[in-house]
């Protein structure tokens, strides 16, 4: 930028005429023209960006509303299913305590329900 400010001091100095005609004009166009498209280029970049940085922070913030439903539903499941299991442990430790058991030989237990 610096050196694109000391070429318009520079083209200021000499008469207008001359600066048309130069070769070096000409470059001097050229440079702006392409710097000014790169400019509205960034900006349109920029902008993309922006949308997308939009577009992440909204699909963060749904994954972690789907990450704790998911959690919430998993930790209902476990408590259904060791409800379920002790559930199951009472009517079985039940149905234990029903069963007789008659020892004939030694280590061998006969059970029958009564």
């Amino acid at each position: 930028m610096k050196v694109l400010s000391m070429c318009f001091s520079i083209l200021q100095s000499i008469p207008r005429k001359k600066i048309f005609q130069s070769p070096f004009m000409k470059v001097v166009n050229e440079a702006e023209m392409m710097s000014l498209n790169q400019q509205k280029r960034i900006e349109e970049l920029e902008a993309q960006l922006g949308e997308v940085e939009d577009i992440v922070r909204d699909l963060r913030a749904e994954l972690r509303e789907v990450q704790d439903e998911l959690e919430k539903l998993t930790k209902n499941s476990m408590q259904c299913s060791s409800e379920q299991k002790s559930g199951h442990d009472v009517a079985a430790s039940e149905e234990m305590s029903n069963v007789k058991t008659i020892s004939d030989f030694g280590s061998v237990a006969l059970k029958f329900c009564p």
